[in-house]
């Protein structure tokens, strides 16, 4: 305890105290106790014959950090500079630029100040004045002991602005709830038949959990400050004061309460009944710019097409991340479901068990952005399926800029290899090693690098001039190694792996001059063992094209003649 090893700190508090209460009059009923076995100090703050009983505690690590004053009363809300009703009051000095010079006589000085200038025992009054802050919370701090939220883009405000003093409308909210807080914000608002207005920035995707509800518009004349201080009685009575038709609110269908104070900031209330209104923290949403924020490359990204087989582990990664990038259309492709076993390495949660991976996956990009477009298909390219449903799907393939294939699957990597070698799509493959020991990364793009099966052969060429890795496959990424040790890649090697597929992609599909990846085809270590030194020990492989040989093979000129004919004669019954 402090006050037991720094003695000296104990009179020096206390001594700066007594001068204190010497020097003014709007100190009284000091009394040192003990709180929670720090030491502590109550005391009354007189302002205009109005006493704010507080209490100054003094932390286990005074004088390394200040001192806190709050009211006694744990529900008083005293300032808009106090962290939550009972909470510390924003003083002058805090953890921010606290010296251990300052004593506790400062911050009731600061106190003092603080409520002599804001007044909030006028409040009702309309008297309030906002004392500056000396420093601005970044939206979280502000908001976090809020519980119940209210999400307002600036283009709500602009709509809701244009709304007359006093109309009903129908409000389409998504109601967010975590053990944390209850967060609303507004998908619609209906005003008439013929005048409906959608939030733009609200994900499409979000529509099925929206809630509609019938609720009121008023346009008041009412302050911020006041309108944060009244109770359902006091705003009822600022609503008659004002002329406002209270006989909507008779109506129990009408469940919120939105509110324009004089500056045009919005206040939400859901209502319990009547007499009893639940108020909401409003938080402002700006505009997010997004190409700014991903940089300038953002346009072509937005114009790419991406096609991803297999959204398991790294599939699921790669394509969620492809979306954060500024990618705007994708097909999907993958037959398997979503189970409680894949929780450890994919990005869907328990929400998405017993559904397709290809459904979770298209509805989490689609709440990344609404203009997001996806083909989904739920089909096994190598499974046994119609001919027609998977020769319809690599057409589409063929259509993408580049197609991914996150399968590590041999037969997989037959097919996709040979439609991107035919149709000219760029192409990319992976594979996450069992027991995490690392991964490959190989990408093909067509005229730059040879038939992918090429490649493949080069680097199966590779591996056996290599010794065989000691760790014995068990599958379901795990391995045992020499020693009978089961090892197991983790969510954070997938990741790894799917990270640099992903910037592989996003490389190619920026069309630059040269590649940020100098070769075709990476081993990617992950730990010691096999080939890899150390973990990140990379293994660059290449197979050179060689532009002496023809890309594809050239058919004679006879062969060419003979096709054409046979095209002709089909094409004239369809003439006839």
């Amino acid at each position: 305890m402090w006050f037991l090893e720094n003695l000296e700190r104990v009179n020096t508090e206390r001594k700066a105290i007594a001068d204190l209460i010497s020097e003014v009059d709007w100190l009284d009923n000091v009394d040192w106790n003990f709180y929670n076995s720090q030491l502590s100090l109550d005391a009354n703050i007189i302002v205009d014959n109005h006493p704010y009983a507080i209490k100054m505690v003094y932390p286990s690590t005074f004088p390394a950090s200040p001192p806190y004053v709050r009211p006694v009363d744990p529900d008083a809300s005293w300032s808009t500079h106090q962290y939550g009703a009972g909470g510390d009051l924003c003083l002058e000095w805090g953890p921010d630029n606290w010296q251990q010079t300052i004593t506790g006589a400062a911050l009731l000085r600061s106190a003092y100040k603080l409520l002599n200038e804001e007044r909030p025992h006028n409040r009702a009054n309309g008297n309030t004045v906002v004392v500056p802050s000396r420093h601005h919370l970044n939206i979280g701090q502000e908001i976090r002991g809020k519980v119940f939220r209210f999400l307002i883009h600036y283009s709500t405000q602009q709509y809701i602005n244009k709304i007359r003093r006093k109309r009903y409308c129908i409000i389409g909210l998504n109601l967010g709830f975590s053990r944390e807080s209850w967060t609303i914000y507004i998908a619609s608002l209906t005003i008439s038949k013929n005048n409906v207005w959608e939030n733009p920035l609200f994900p499409k995707e979000l529509e099925k959990p929206t809630v509609h509800h019938r609720g009121v518009f008023y346009r008041t004349h009412i302050s911020n400050v006041v309108i944060r201080s009244l109770d359902t009685s006091g705003l009822l009575g600022k609503f008659e004061q004002e002329g406002l038709d209270l006989k909507p609110l008779e109506d129990s269908d009408i469940r919120y309460v939105l509110i324009s104070d004089n500056e045009g900031g919005l206040h939400l209330y859901s209502r319990a009944n009547i007499d009893e209104w639940i108020s909401y923290e409003t938080l402002y949403l700006q505009n997010p710019d997004i190409a700014v924020r991903l940089g300038p490359l953002f346009g072509k990204y937005q114009e790419a097409k991406v096609g991803i087989v297999g959204l398991g582990s790294a599939g699921s990664k790669i394509a969620t991340s492809l979306a954060r990038s500024g990618i705007r259309n994708f097909c999907l492709y993958d037959y398997d479901l979503f189970l409680p076993e894949n929780l450890c390495r994919h990005t869907l949660s328990w929400e998405d068990v017993g559904q397709h991976k290809v459904d979770g996956i298209t509805h989490s990009l689609l709440l990344i952005d609404s203009n997001i477009k996806v083909l989904a298909r739920r089909l096994m390219l190598t499974g046994q399926e119609a001919s027609s449903s998977v020769s319809s799907a690599l057409s589409q393939l063929t259509k993408c800029d580049i197609i991914i294939d996150a399968t590590a699957d041999s037969r997989m990597f037959n097919l996709l290899s040979t439609v991107s070698y035919q149709s000219d799509t760029p192409y990319i493959w992976m594979e996450i090693f069992e027991g995490g020991i690392g991964g490959f990364l190989g990408r093909f793009r067509p005229k730059l690098e040879p038939e992918p099966i090429v490649m493949r052969a080069a680097l199966l060429s590779y591996l056996e001039t290599q010794e065989a890795p000691e760790l014995t496959s068990h599958g379901d990424y795990s391995a045992a190694d020499s020693e009978g040790n089961i090892v197991v890649a983790t969510d954070a090697d997938v990741s790894v792996i799917a990270g640099y597929a992903t910037n592989m992609v996003l490389d190619i599909l920026a069309q630059n001059d040269s590649s940020i990846f100098p070769h075709s085809m990476y081993l990617i270590g992950l730990r010691k063992g096999w080939i890899f030194e150390e973990p990140f020990d990379t293994k660059p492989l290449d197979a050179v094209l060689d532009k002496s040989i023809p890309v594809k093979e050239a058919i004679r000129e006879e062969e060419t003649t003979e096709a054409v004919e046979f095209i002709k004669g089909l094409i004239s019954k369809i003439k006839e």
